[in-house]
């Protein structure tokens, strides 16, 4: 029997795919943020298909580990 990847599996795999493909681009010097990390962020907020506030709060409070630098909400919109 085959188990279902996790969302944090989903995630991973997700930013490798993405970061593969940007490989080469830089980090904006005010950036906190990568772009991979950037592109990712928008890929899942696309896939979650909900409110920018709803989205926030997921991310922050289940996967930030996955994104330790992600900025306040306020600093996003």
């Amino acid at each position: 029997m085959q188990t279902l990847p996790s969302t944090v599996d989903i995630i991973t795999h997700l930013f490798v795919q993405i970061d593969d493909r940007l490989g080469g681009l830089g980090q904006h010097p005010l950036s906190k943020l990568h772009p991979s990390e950037i592109v990712t962020l928008g890929m899942l907020f696309g896939l979650k298909c909900i409110g920018f506030k709803a989205f926030y709060r997921w991310l922050s409070r289940d996967y930030l580990a996955l994104f330790p630098r992600l900025p306040e909400r306020s600093r996003l919109s």
